[in-house]
């Protein structure tokens, strides 16, 4: 027997009904205060859980890393995030990894971001970062470096040091320029801007803290990936379709603040210097030579 609790049987048979029901019905008759302590209300259902939803098997497996791991080379995606929707702990890694052979599970993927980075299961990963989920130590980081998986580097940074920055603004000359320049050509896709220029001044305008991220180097996608991002969680509605333009280059646009200081950047791209907001670089304590353009 390896004390595992209904929810943890439920998710082993991916039967989605019976998790959903388990979150999501009271306990009757009188509570012990063991009882009241393992409800936990769901954010998605209005009413409480019978079961503790982080509680470990022997193994030491959540019912959350139990759906993450799901047959052994894909996880159980509907599961995965009715749970995180019910409140799981993202962050909570298993108390003791035994991991069966042929489980396609790497024993030292002991968090569930690392698991899913391991798997290169982006949706996943970034659902997991979506809720919460963390790389404290960088080892995640560090480990796609290595494997120079940029893929994954972007989701990592997507989610992470990215804020709203309340002292700069956009630098609308630079974008009344764009604007003109759309003018010449009202062929080409992004001819639209010309209409919507004024409309940035509602987004929040973002700074990028990518200090000692072990970076060796940079890419525009991840700025674009994390500009998007992060306006995606800051605006209650959907973004416009036109900020989604040219692969969502335009939301560069709003960056005011870039600090990629203490990585090993021997480097830095051209166009860090034409993005139209940007009014601070901080690249102090890399390897960058002679100009060091990239």
């Amino acid at each position: 027997m390896r004390r595992r609790t209904p929810l943890h049987v439920a998710v082993i048979n991916r039967r989605l009904d019976a998790v959903r029901r388990l979150l999501s019905v009271r306990g009757v008759g009188g509570e012990s205060g063991t009882t009241s302590r393992v409800l936990r209300r769901c954010r998605s259902v209005d009413r409480l859980s019978l079961v503790d939803i982080d509680a470990v098997d022997a193994d030491g497996y959540t019912a959350l890393y139990l759906a993450l791991v799901g047959d052994g080379s894909e996880a159980y995606g509907e599961i995965v995030t009715l749970l995180l929707q019910c409140g799981a702990d993202v962050n909570r890694s298993p108390s003791s990894v035994s991991c069966d052979r042929g489980s396609g599970v790497d024993p030292a993927a002991v968090s569930t971001l690392a698991l899913a980075c391991q798997r290169r299961d982006l949706p996943t990963a970034e659902l997991l970062l979506q809720y919460g989920a963390c790389d404290a130590d960088l080892s995640i980081m560090a480990s796609a470096a290595a494997n120079d998986d940029t893929d994954i580097i972007s989701v990592l940074l997507s989610r992470q040091h990215a804020y709203a920055d309340s002292k700069f603004g956009i630098n609308r000359a630079a974008l009344l320029l764009v604007q003109s320049q759309c003018d010449d050509d009202a062929d080409r896709p992004d001819s639209s801007l010309r209409s919507t220029i004024s409309s940035m001044s509602s987004f929040p305008t973002i700074m990028i803290d990518w200090r000692a991220m072990k970076l060796k180097y940079l890419v525009e996608p991840w700025l674009v990936h994390a500009g998007l991002s992060y306006l995606k969680m800051a605006c209650a509605s959907s973004l416009p379709p036109w900020l989604l333009q040219n692969n969502g280059h335009v939301a560069t646009y709003l960056i005011t603040r870039i600090d990629v200081s203490e990585n090993q950047l021997s480097g830095l791209p051209c166009m860090l210097f034409t993005l139209p907001s940007l009014r601070i670089l901080i690249a102090a304590g890399n390897q960058v030579r002679g100009s060091g353009m990239l």
